[in-house]
């Protein structure tokens, strides 16, 4: 999930997530068949990737065995 900001000052290109667009993402999770949320971290800068934010959160260090994660082919 990404937050909208105004362009930052300093390190702008960091915010930067797409064209003339600056935010900060936020990694949230649920759970599927209980409407939930299981995990949330961040802020992250708008322009970390998806599988930056996954290995930086510490998700998969949590899953059990019997446990996987659905999501996009980036993530």
């Amino acid at each position: 999930f990404t937050v909208d900001i105004t362009q930052p000052l300093q390190h702008s290109w960091q915010y930067l997530y797409e064209q003339n667009c600056y935010g900060i993402k936020y990694e949230i999770i649920c759970a599927i068949g209980s409407p939930k949320i299981i995990w949330l971290s961040g802020p992250y800068r708008g322009a970390a990737s998806d599988p930056t934010i996954s290995k930086k959160s510490g998700i998969k260090q949590h899953l059990h065995q019997n446990e996987a994660i659905l999501a996009d082919k980036l993530y």
